[in-house]
């Protein structure tokens, strides 16, 4: 699914996708590193072209830094596995 599509990132998505980062502002990933970074993304852990009606499912959020957002998505491009590669 684009990012452009609207039904995906509409005014709902929105605004869970800034409740989720002021409650969780760091990245997932730098913080099992032990690093702070502020993250700019909200991803889906379980992605939208695989479970749609999980869209707005907060438990299926997870905060990134741009670096590890764009790291996890070309995995799940490349391998169907949404997550850090190995």
């Amino acid at each position: 699914m684009s990012r452009t599509n609207s039904a995906t990132y509409d005014t709902r998505w929105r605004r869970l996708r800034n409740q989720h980062l002021s409650l969780k502002p760091l990245c997932v990933v730098c913080e099992q590193a032990g690093q702070l970074t502020v993250a700019q993304c909200v991803d889906h852990i379980t992605p939208v072209a695989v479970a749609s009606h999980r869209r707005l499912d907060p438990t299926n959020l997870r905060s990134l830094c741009s670096s590890h957002h764009a790291v996890i998505t070309q995995h799940f491009k490349h391998t169907g596995i949404n997550e850090m590669p190995i």
